[in-house]
């Protein structure tokens, strides 16, 4: 139950959007989705193909309760959040097989859209790792979020760089939380950090998602604890099942 409260309060009680990042260009994260319903942002995302988007499982369920694909949109194609890009609806969702609500394991999902996105030079899907990532480079983490405690999401998307902890590190931090195909990233240089608004954003080396944001250890964003993400290698070949489906 503790592992539980934890979770929620890094989803909730979060109150910046990439703490200490950068604001983006234009086109400069062309893969970048925002996961949104009745309007309101929810979650990140990225196109990892014309028809499918990449997101944390835990964006598509409100408590005990998966949410219906008819109320859900993703809007891409502009680093203005709902301004200048492209909507697609969402004609279906995958939630990964072993997806745990309790712990956030197997935090991962596919989310088909209902007609293909329409490449440009702000429109590009990003390939999604085929191995484990274990380098010791960093990633660019981008997404969009509140910026203060109960105030409005921002208006355009913020960027910043993590680098990876080792896997006897991660294990550290995460006990019994740890599983096979968890990555935890952190700031070098501060205290930036991913925060609500932006898990199920992509974490991408070279235009390869390499993790999929997934919570922040003990929910305290822009401290020193690490970020927790689903790696995507890891799950290459659960993603690519679904996308020849």
């Amino acid at each position: 139950m503790k592992v539980f409260v934890l979770l929620v309060a890094a989803l909730v009680g979060c109150a910046q959007a990439v703490v200490d990042g950068e604001f983006a260009e234009k086109g400069q994260f062309p893969y970048q989705v925002a996961l949104t319903q009745k309007g309101k942002l929810r979650c990140g995302g990225a196109l990892v193909h014309e028809r499918f988007v990449l997101t944390a499982a835990h964006c598509l369920f409100d408590g005990e309760n998966q949410v219906s694909e008819k109320g859900l949109r993703v809007f891409f194609g502009s680093e203005r959040l709902m301004m200048g890009g492209q909507f697609r609806n969402v004609k279906t969702v995958h939630v990964h097989e072993d997806f745990d609500r309790g712990t956030f394991k197997y935090d991962l999902a596919l989310l088909e859209l209902n007609k293909p996105a329409q490449f440009s030079e702000t429109v590009e899907a990003a390939n999604v790792s085929e191995t484990p990532y274990a380098s010791e480079e960093s990633v660019t983490f981008s997404g969009w979020g509140r910026t203060a405690e109960g105030e409005n999401t921002t208006y355009k998307l913020k960027h910043t760089a993590f680098t990876t902890l080792t896997t006897e590190e991660c294990q550290n931090y995460l006990g019994e939380s740890f599983y096979e195909g968890a990555l935890c990233f952190h700031n070098q240089e501060g205290h930036s950090s991913a925060c609500f608004g932006d898990y199920g954003g992509p974490a991408v080396f070279e235009n390869t998602v390499v993790g999929v944001a997934s919570y922040t250890f003990e929910g305290t964003c822009g401290s020193e604890h690490p970020d927790v993400f689903v790696d995507a290698g890891f799950f290459h070949d659960w993603v690519q099942e679904k996308l020849v489906d």
